[in-house]
């Protein structure tokens, strides 16, 4: 272990750049003429300053939460009677009352959108072809995002106008595309029960239309939802009310946090992880108060320093998602370095499928798999032989942490400029990377110490977690 004195002086350095970025970002606040930005500012309900709202999503999900809020309690409700009386019934409970809640929220015909996916993806599923399961998901998010008469042409074509109404049903689309994907492949491989066809039918519309999940994620497993709504009912008692309780006050507040925050910092990028611990720490501790095993919310990115690391401890459910249905399979069991660049690159391709088809997000994903791929050769290099003996011979262990925390600060510092294209859509990525690359030396060079000290900081933080068991191993 690095002394402790190195350790303090390195987290001392890393939080007093982020207070001070923090502190310039909140003086800039201040010098906004906010009637030429009117767009992307509200009265807010605080101490009558103007609240950031120029994060879409945000604004969209709290809007439907403060809809759908109550319908949660009366899912579990009702799941936990049905689960009580009569367990096989339970599908057909949760598919009931989230159509009830899609009903109230955005009407008859985005339902019908909605279970007529449903439907393809079971008439998919009779061809036992995993190549149709994904021809047919290619084909829908075409049609979702980028297809002149896909989902945007129908519901203008029927008088659904509203762009806020297409958004969330384009994300609820590809929350359900995600696990009747799932659902498929599990069944064409033989890794879920065999049932009758009926009964498949059934167990797919209750995966599907799982009401903590539905509208919002994160993404739980085919395998992970069969092995929960089988369980029979488990009597409340007060320690699983009051874990219920304290973590949906918990995830609250930290939406109210987000909220206040937006008051003083106006620029939205900043809450992007934020907003997602929120979202799902509060649908996933519903499912987990049904004894489903649901994806934990996004770990602290304080502590990530490389791009890989981030992409599993983020989103794990969607990593979990790509990892089992796309990377693997395409890895198979010729694991060479090769053939781990091809696999990684199929699976950048969806990330960029699935997310939309914009220029930013292309330039998102390109470059993420660039950027883990030169980890990868690093990583590569550093487990060949002559490298480890060059190491162990040339550097104590503590020296040798030093190296790896330098060696990861370059990466560090691309993660965070190459996804400023999915935290600032149209020019804003540009801009930011731009100031980077034009920067004068000393400029950049301040920047790549404080890159160093973030790393160094990050690892040992990293370790200790792991050395307390803090880390969970199951969607590495």
């Amino acid at each position: 272990m690095l002394p402790k004195t190195e350790l303090y002086f390195n987290g001392l350095v890393w939080l007093s750049a982020l207070l001070f970025a923090s502190y310039h970002v909140y003086e800039a606040g201040k010098y906004f003429e906010f009637s030429d930005y009117a767009e992307d500012f509200e009265d807010g309900w605080l101490w009558n300053l103007k609240k950031d709202c120029a994060d879409y999503e945000w604004q969209m999900w709290l809007n439907l939460l403060k809809s759908i809020y109550p319908w949660f309690f009366v899912h579990l409700i009702a799941s936990e009677i049905t689960r009580w009386m009569f367990l096989e019934a339970v599908p057909i409970c949760y598919f009931v009352t989230t159509i009830l809640v899609v009903l109230n929220a955005f009407g008859p015909e985005i339902c019908l959108i909605f279970i007529s996916q449903v439907c393809l993806y079971y008439l998919a599923l009779q061809t036992r072809s995993t190549i149709v399961v994904w021809i047919l998901s290619v084909l829908l998010l075409y049609a979702i995002y980028g297809f002149r008469y896909g989902l945007s042409y129908l519901l203008v074509s029927i008088g659904l106008t509203d762009h806020t109404l297409y958004l969330n049903t384009a994300v609820v689309s590809a929350w359900i595309l995600l696990k009747c994907i799932s659902f498929c492949l599990d069944h064409i491989n033989g890794k879920a029960r065999i049932e009758k066809n009926f009964d498949v039918f059934i167990s797919l519309l209750g995966y599907t239309f799982y009401l903590p999940l539905f509208f919002l994620g994160p993404f739980m497993m085919y395998e992970d939802y069969e092995n929960g709504v089988s369980r029979r009912f488990k009597i409340w008692n007060r320690e699983r009310l009051a874990s219920l309780t304290f973590n949906v006050l918990r995830y609250t507040f930290w939406m109210l946090v987000l909220d206040v925050f937006l008051h003083f910092f106006y620029i939205h990028a900043f809450e992007y992880k934020l907003d997602y611990l929120a979202i799902y720490g509060l649908t996933g501790t519903l499912a987990r108060a049904e004894n489903y095993d649901a994806p934990p919310p996004p770990a602290c990115v304080c502590y990530m320093y490389c791009d890989s690391q981030l992409w599993r401890s983020f989103d794990i459910g969607f990593y979990s998602f790509m990892k089992r249905y796309i990377y693997d399979p395409v890895l198979g069991e010729n694991k060479t370095f090769w053939r781990r660049l091809v696999a990684s690159g199929v699976t950048f391709c969806y990330v960029f499928l699935w997310h939309g088809f914009s220029e930013n997000i292309f330039l998102w994903s390109l470059l993420n798999f660039i950027e883990l791929s030169l980890e990868s050769i690093m990583r590569y290099i550093s487990k060949t032989h002559m490298f480890q003996v060059w190491v162990n011979n040339t550097f104590s262990n503590n020296n040798q942490k030093r190296l790896l925390a330098l060696c990861f600060a370059p990466f560090s510092i691309f993660g965070i400029h190459f996804n400023a294209y999915m935290y600032c859509p149209g020019e804003g990525g540009g801009v930011i990377n731009s100031q980077f690359l034009e920067g004068n030396w000393l400029f950049n060079f301040i920047f790549i110490i404080l890159a160093y000290n973030f790393c160094i900081t990050a690892m040992e933080i990293s370790r200790w977690k792991q050395r307390k068991h803090l880390i969970t191993t199951k969607y590495q």
